[in-house]
């Protein structure tokens, strides 16, 4: 087993040495003509990731590069698939930015991880969350409000949401997530209270609020705190806006 070992080490020094006189420039447009980081992280093929970023090291290689047709960027495909491991490599990379927005859907990595459709997404999700909160840069609190790149596209979101990673977690139910967000920090609001029904924590961030139907509480297309806890199904509260505050039941939002 020894020999066998050094046999390998002997293999990886050589492959490394012959790798090292290869041109970089060369390297690196294979990598890019052949969206090697994007590709390896859709996969999930972390030693892949692992040897383009670390191992042969290109010079200026883009870890945030995005593909071409979907928008997406090497983190956001391992995200898509839940491929923790390459989540692990990426964030490695001290170029990688993890709140880069995607130009369809005006999302940050947080925000995608934190739409979890079932339980096993649920479960692999909560772990890609724990480690993108881990990460020094990360923002939590960022809200999708700035115009989509290119609006028109068949495939992308025509408007901003205006919602953020809390919300997103609210509006999929997916309560680990929100219990572990605001653990670490994310700035909650009267919009995500009602999104999760969470009605005791909307009775104590309503003790400052003088006109419940003013401009400050309708986000930028126009929903209200009703419109969330409308579209979340929470009548418990849908109750206590219009019986305890008045809300307006009225007010229509951009989709009319």
């Amino acid at each position: 087993k020894k020999n066998d070992e050094n046999v390998t080490d002997k293999n990886n020094i050589n492959n490394q040495k012959i790798l090292s006189k290869k041109n970089k420039k060369w390297i690196k447009k294979i990598i890019y003509d052949s969206d090697a980081l994007c590709k390896a992280s859709q996969g999930g093929h972390s030693d892949l990731l692992e040897l383009i970023l670390y191992q042969i090291a290109v010079e200026n290689i883009d870890v945030n590069d995005e593909d071409q047709e979907s928008g997406a960027t090497p983190l956001r495909f391992a995200i898509e698939g839940r491929h923790v491991e390459c989540v692990k490599v990426l964030l490695k990379h001290p170029l990688i930015n993890v709140n880069q927005i995607h130009p369809l859907y005006g999302e940050t990595p947080l925000m995608c991880i934190c739409q979890a459709q079932d339980k096993i997404e649920k479960i692999q999700g909560l772990a890609i969350i724990k480690l993108l909160l881990n990460h020094p840069t990360i923002n939590i609190d960022y809200i999708d409000n700035q115009p989509r790149i290119n609006p028109d596209d068949e495939d992308g979101d025509k408007a901003p949401s205006y919602d953020n990673a809390l919300m997103n977690a609210a509006n999929y139910d997916f309560n680990e997530a929100i219990e572990l967000l605001l653990k670490s920090g994310a700035r909650d609001s009267l919009f995500s209270s009602a999104a999760r029904g969470d009605i005791e924590n909307m009775k104590r961030l309503l003790i400052n609020v003088e006109d419940i139907n003013d401009n400050n509480n309708i986000n930028g297309d126009g929903s209200t705190i009703l419109h969330y806890a409308c579209e979340n199904g929470h009548l418990n509260v849908v109750k206590y806006l219009i019986n305890t505050y008045k809300i307006d039941i009225n007010c229509a939002n951009m989709d009319g």
